[in-house]
């Protein structure tokens, strides 16, 4: 329980969230990052299809009623490509790259 021996290291958890290494899903930034429709100011959350051809797949979807805000969370991170990890270790977001959150 305390991180001795045989404990992993942080850098290399699997995020509950969004399944990347080097963080946890406390920490995670796409699990509630800034909508990307303009003008939309929602919050997107992460979750999880139920339908048969997409059973178990990860989406972002905004969270206002009224926006579409949709997006597979594989794109999310090969948009931001090797990006986000270089933003982790600055403490910039996921989502939106900004550092103040």
């Amino acid at each position: 329980m305390g991180g001795g021996e045989g404990s992993s290291s942080h850098s290399q958890d699997s995020c509950q969230m969004c399944e990347q290494k080097g963080h946890t899903g406390i920490e995670c930034s796409w699990a509630y990052s800034r909508c990307k429709l303009t003008p939309c100011n929602g919050v997107r959350k992460i979750v999880i299809a139920k339908t048969e051809a997409n059973y178990g797949r990860r989406f972002l979807r905004c969270q206002q009623p009224d926006c579409s805000g949709f997006q597979c969370l594989d794109d999310a991170l090969g948009s931001v490509g090797s990006q986000s990890t270089q933003l982790s270790r600055h403490g910039g977001c996921f989502g939106c790259g900004e550092a103040n959150h």
